[in-house]
C-alpha cells in the first residue's frame, strides 16, 4: 500500500465519526420537529373550534337581544346564519378528541347546545316582546352561559395542554443541544485519535528510513 493510500486511509475514522455525527443530528431534529408538528395537530384545531363555537354562540346571544329590543327580522336572520357554522365547528371538536377528559367536556358541550338551540327555538315562539323578555332571561341567557362555559372548558383544557407539550419540548430542545456538544466532542476526540495514530504507523517506515539516512550521512555503518 502506497504511502497516500495509507494517510487517505488514516482519515477514514474522522470521517466516520462525522457521518454518525450528521446521522445523529439528523434523526434528533427529525424528532423534534415531529413533536412540535404533533402540537399542531392535536391541540390548536381545538382551540380554533372552540374559540369560533364561542363567538358563534355570543353572535345568537346578541341575536336573541335584537328580538328583545324590538329588531326581530335582524335578530332571527343573524341566529339563523349561525347555526350552520357553529354545527360545523362542532363536528371538527368531536372528531379532535386528544386529551385526557377531552370526550367528556365535549359531550356536555353537545348537550348544552342542544339545550340551547330548544330554548332558542321556544324563544322564537314568543311574539309578545314582554314574554320575549322574560324567556330569555329566565331560560335562553342561562342556557348560553352553559354552553360557553362548556365550550370555555374545551378551549382551556387544549390551551393548558399546547403549554405543557411547549415545555416538555423546549427541554427536549435543551437535552438536544447537550447531546449534540457531547457527540461532537466525542466524536472529534475519536477521529483524531484513531487518525493520528494511523497517521503514525502510516509515516513509520518514513520515520525509520530518515533515521538511516541520517546515518549514513553521519558515517555510521
Amino acid at each position: 500500500m502506497t504511502l497516500r493510500a495509507r494517510l487517505l486511509l488514516a482519515q477514514a475514522p474522522l470521517v466516520l465519526a462525522l457521518l454518525l455525527l450528521g446521522a445523529l443530528a439528523v434523526i434528533t431534529l427529525a424528532r423534534v420537529g415531529r413533536s412540535g408538528q404533533q402540537v399542531l395537530e392535536d391541540n390548536y384545531r381545538s382551540v380554533l373550534a372552540t374559540q369560533r363555537i364561542t363567538e358563534q354562540l355570543e353572535r345568537m346571544d346578541s341575536a336573541a337581544l335584537f328580538i328583545v329590543a324590538g329588531e326581530r327580522e335582524r335578530g332571527v336572520a343573524q341566529q339563523a346564519s349561525q347555526r350552520p357554522t357553529l354545527q360545523s365547528e362542532l363536528s371538527i371538536q368531536q372528531n379532535n378528541i386528544t386529551e385526557p377528559g377531552e370526550a367528556d367536556a365535549t359531550r356536555r358541550l353537545l348537550a348544552a347546545w342542544v339545550k340551547y338551540q330548544a330554548a332558542f327555538d321556544a324563544f322564537l315562539q314568543e311574539q309578545d316582546p314582554e314574554a320575549s323578555r322574560a324567556r330569555y332571561f329566565a331560560s335562553l341567557s342561562p342556557a348560553f352561559q352553559e354552553a360557553k362555559a362548556a365550550a370555555s372548558a374545551i378551549l382551556a383544557l387544549n390551551q393548558d395542554a399546547m403549554v405543557r407539550k411547549s415545555d416538555r419540548l423546549r427541554q427536549q430542545s435543551e437535552q438536544v443541544n447537550t447531546l449534540m456538544a457531547l457527540s461532537v466532542l466525542a466524536a472529534l476526540g475519536f477521529g483524531l485519535f484513531f487518525t493520528t495514530s494511523l497517521v503514525q504507523r502510516a509515516l513509520r517506515p518514513v520515520s525509520v528510513l530518515s533515521q538511516a539516512v541520517r546515518r549514513l550521512g553521519q558515517g555510521d555503518g
